[in-house]
């Protein structure tokens, strides 16, 4: 063998030794992003469920008002990355799940005076909430009920 075969062997080694590192480096990109996508469900879940005992928790209407508007302001912020897809499949699936949850935990909930109406402050307040609960408002109705049938048993 010359000089120029082997050149040219060392060259397709080469090639292949490039393949499969870029493809061995992809393999492990697909494992971090599955296992960053993991944890993102895991923190969101973790997350509403510490606004929902804080509200089930408080102790005064001006507690109980406060930590409804911080359960809703993070439930705005999760359909707005929802409603404008903003982020992976799984964890959108469990936002979504959650959302519609969290909407009618909050249906369920006595709140004080117009908790609500209180926080708008624009007519934009909201507004992604609003796109995601008219979109979903069948689900959340019927979560609602679910919620209100287990209060009265």
């Amino acid at each position: 063998m010359d000089a120029s075969n082997w050149s040219a062997l060392g060259s397709v080694g080469a090639a292949v030794f490039a393949a499969a590192s870029a493809f061995l480096s992809y393999r492990a990109a697909t494992a971090d992003a599955k296992s960053a996508d993991f944890d993102n469900c895991l923190e969101i879940v973790a997350k509403l469920a510490e606004h929902e005992r804080l509200v089930r928790d408080a102790t005064s209407d001006d507690l109980k008002l406060s930590e409804i508007r911080a359960l809703i302001n993070f439930m705005e912020a999760l359909a707005h990355l929802y409603n404008a897809n903003k982020i992976t499949p799984s964890t959108r699936e469990f936002v979504k799940h959650y959302l519609i949850e969290a909407w009618a935990f909050l249906r369920c909930e006595q709140m004080p005076g117009s908790a609500l109406l209180d926080s708008l402050t624009s007519p934009t307040t909201y507004a992604e909430l609003g796109k995601f609960a008219e979109k979903h408002k069948k689900e959340i109705e019927e979560q609602t009920a679910i919620y209100l049938a287990q209060k009265d048993s």
